[in-house]
């Protein structure tokens, strides 16, 4: 925005000029003028109270314009169809300017007038080239650009490989940073981007899955589904998306069919998949909520413009974390991924993430990991000498299904499953919801990309500024 100096007669307008709190609506500029003004008669409504000058409202105004809008084109670019009618986009500069500052249209119009003033070009105007806050301008919200948060995140990236103390450090300050407005992040329907799981909620139940390669080891963890289909113990967790190696941490899905199809099962072996109901209240960080994430603060606070470029960002983090790793890269790749999860554990201090799957797709391709704090699950209670027989049925015997656990408990005993209760437990498993799939075959999405190849012939000519000389031709092979 190409600026001048004010002329006289406007400098002494805008400092002789005063408008009072019960003048201006907008919250943050109302409360400033609270806290900050000085007693006096207001030059609109002719009250008194706390006013502040004409300027200082024109600065804010200013300085959110300059942030937060941009102005419209006068006219349709070159590819405009000249059959379609064309309308200017934006809203008419006088009711942004009333809108934004909760002020009525006669200061508006002054305001506009010392702005208009500042921004006038004499040059343009004879030329016929709509300036800055010329009447009839029109102007629209911009996207807040991220600032410098990608160069951030892709130091953090880098922080996070090398894992010594300062390095570690700065990796969490980066962090921190960036996820100082988490609090304050609202969706459309106003509410966070934090979710609640557990009872009566809508996250209540969640999906694991395990592979087999042969029956016998299926048998065995259909005995004892709590232990061997739910969290494993830590000497033998691998590092994962959103944890380190040796860090116990339960990966459940919201369907089953996402759950078997993140264990990447091969054709032939055998998917178990338990659900685990949570039995008590938690706090998980949405990620797919953050997509549609925004800042509702005043455009007139200092720090907005940072807040919403935060907002911004953290609305494209779900595409940063949630990116397909190869195999043979997951030691590196996984890294940025595990570090946020550890600092939304330990700093945060919420108990999960939910994000969506690379493995498949569709709305309820979902998973959610719980950190260990939050992923015990509560122990079958199997009453002492009881024999547990496992087994598959003949396909003539006469069950709902070849896989039968059979719990044989001494005399006196319940006579329904039950789990021990523990106080710290999140997770029951429902041992009546237990699936085996057989994997018979596996289907891919892919995209196909046709690949190009041609032929050259090399004509070399022998001149005095030699020069190589090309003569293309296509080749069908």
């Amino acid at each position: 925005m190409k600026k001048r100096e004010y002329s006289d007669g406007i400098i002494n307008f805008r400092d002789e000029q005063f408008i009072c709190n019960a003048c201006v609506s907008e919250r943050y500029l109302k409360g400033i003028i609270i806290k900050w003004g000085k007693t006096g008669t207001c030059s609109y409504c002719k009250k008194k109270g706390k006013v502040r000058t004409l300027g200082f409202l024109v600065d804010k105004i200013e300085t959110a314009f300059e942030q937060f809008y941009e102005r419209t084109p006068e006219e349709h670019d070159e590819f405009h169809n000249p059959h379609d009618a064309w309308y200017r986009e934006g809203n008419d500069v006088i009711d942004v300017i009333s809108d934004i500052a909760g002020i009525d249209e006669k200061i508006a119009k002054d305001v506009l007038d010392i702005l208009q003033d500042k921004y006038f070009d004499w040059e343009n105007h004879t030329m016929g080239i709509e300036n800055e806050f010329d009447k009839g301008s029109q102007y629209e919200l911009k996207f807040p650009h991220h600032g410098d948060l990608q160069e951030k995140w892709n130091e953090f990236k880098t922080l996070v490989g090398k894992r010594d103390l300062v390095s570690r450090n700065e990796a969490e300050a980066i962090l921190t940073d960036i996820f100082s407005v988490l609090d304050e992040l609202l969706r459309y329907d106003k509410k966070t981007v934090v979710v609640a799981a557990g009872p009566k909620t809508e996250i209540n139940v969640l999906h694991r899955a395990r592979v087999f390669y042969d029956e016998d080891k299926l048998m065995d963890a259909l005995a004892i589904p709590d232990a061997e289909l739910g969290t494993p113990p830590a000497h033998v967790v691998k590092a994962g998306r959103m944890n380190w190696d040796g860090s116990p941490v339960f990966y459940g899905a919201e369907d089953v069919n996402t759950a078997v199809s993140e264990v990447r099962p091969p054709v032939g072996s055998y998917v178990a998949v338990a659900s685990f109901e949570i039995i008590r209240d938690l706090r998980i960080l949405d990620l797919e909520k953050l997509n549609e994430a925004f800042i509702d603060g005043s455009i007139f606070s200092h720090d907005e413009l940072k807040k919403r470029q935060k907002a911004w960002f953290l609305r494209r983090f779900s595409d940063l974390i949630c990116i397909p790793v190869m195999p043979d890269k997951e030691n590196k790749d996984y890294l940025p991924s595990q570090a946020v999860a550890d600092f939304v554990c330990n700093k945060l201090g919420l108990d999960g993430i939910r994000y969506r799957s690379v493995q498949t797709s569709g709305p309820h391709a979902m998973n959610i990991v719980l950190f260990e704090k939050a992923s015990e699950v509560d122990r079958l209670d199997t009453p002492k000498d009881t024999k547990i027989e496992k087994y598959k049925a003949h396909s003539d015997e006469e069950y709902d299904s070849p896989y039968c656990v059979h719990e044989i408990r001494p005399k006196g005993s319940l006579d329904k499953i039950t789990t021990k209760g523990a106080t710290t437990a999140t997770l029951r498993v429902l041992v009546d919801k237990i699936v085996v799939n057989k994997i018979e075959a596996v289907s891919y999405v892919s995209k196909t990309t046709k690949v190009n190849r041609a032929l050259y012939r090399n004509c070399e000519e022998t001149t005095e500024d030699r020069e190589d000389k090309f003569d293309f031709f296509t080749s069908s092979l």
